[in-house]
């Protein structure tokens, strides 16, 4: 193990599965990020042992269980920093750390690592012995039953998630195909973030003419808002039967981290647009006219 790590930055990936007892034992860790992956299980108790951890971002994750400690407030007071627990399934009382819907955390459970059954319990003593056939056909009628059943049950659930707060849009690849996938948007990931209309771009922009910067993926527009300010708008070039859901998820994740981002020296994210029709996915921020270095860094 690297005893001696002090940071550990994971987020923003596609990690699964529960998080692994042994960063306990990264004692000079002072920084973990495991945010806006899909990981599940409980958290390690070890985790409230590193004295000298000072921020701890588990947020938009599908952990599941009981805090150690009790709550993130007991928590802290064993991690000297900042928690970010949002956006699991976890048993928290504290309010301000929202978590996930049950709908999404019904599947966030790991899988065992042992069977349920023992797969010794049904064999015959004598190996060469078979089953009756009427047996046979009453086993699959039964099995046959209770799936139709389970399967019922299921499609029920996802109707009355669908009137939760979580919004789950089908997303067809393209029009001539009959394949379809899931994306889950999270509406509380953009909620402070403004979202303009392509009208409202198309206007400020002049009809999208004003390009003042071009790439494979992407168009660079500058535009004006009515009575507002100078933008620049970064549209993205790429069809809607390439827009796969991990495509869409890291779009708004994207959005989510340029909102929070405030300095000087970068670029201010005013918003985003997205749409359907037209497929469109856009980025817009302030305009920052050219000059020289030392303008911008002074």
């Amino acid at each position: 193990m690297l005893k001696s790590l002090k940071v550990l930055d994971l987020g923003n990936n596609q990690l699964s599965g529960s998080i692994p007892p042994e960063l306990g034992n990264l004692t000079e860790l002072v920084n973990m990020n495991l945010q806006s992956n899909d990981l599940t299980g409980r958290l390690p108790p070890g985790l409230g042992n590193l004295k000298y951890l000072q921020e701890l971002r588990l947020d938009r994750n599908k952990l599941q269980g009981p805090v150690p400690g009790g709550d993130s407030s007991n928590f802290s007071s064993t991690i000297n920093g900042i928690l970010y627990f949002q956006g699991n399934c976890l048993q928290i009382q504290n309010k301000d750390a929202k978590q996930r819907p049950s709908i999404q955390c019904a599947g966030a459970s790991p899988a065992r690592s042992q069977p349920l059954v023992n797969p010794n319990m049904y064999m015959s003593k004598h190996h060469g012995a078979s089953k009756p056939v009427w047996l046979l056909a009453l086993e699959i009628i039964t099995g046959t039953m209770i799936g139709s059943l389970f399967l019922i049950a299921l499609l029920a659930a996802l109707q009355r998630g669908n009137k939760k707060a979580s919004i789950i849009i089908p997303w067809k690849k393209s029009t001539s195909q009959n394949d379809s996938m899931t994306v889950y948007i999270d509406p509380e990931m953009l909620k402070d973030v403004r979202r303009y209309t392509r009208q409202e771009l198309d206007v400020a922009c002049e009809d999208f003419s004003n390009i003042i910067g071009s790439s494979p993926d992407s168009v660079v527009y500058k535009g004006t808002m009515k009575g507002g300010p100078e933008i620049s708008v970064i549209s993205l070039c790429i069809k809607e039967e390439h827009w796969i859901g991990y495509l869409e998820l890291y779009f708004q994740r994207e959005v989510a981290d340029l909102a929070r981002l405030d300095h000087e020296n970068t670029g201010k994210l005013l918003g985003y647009c997205r749409e359907s029709t037209p497929f469109t996915r856009m980025l817009v921020f302030e305009y920052a006219s050219n000059g020289t270095l030392h303008e911008h860094l002074h």
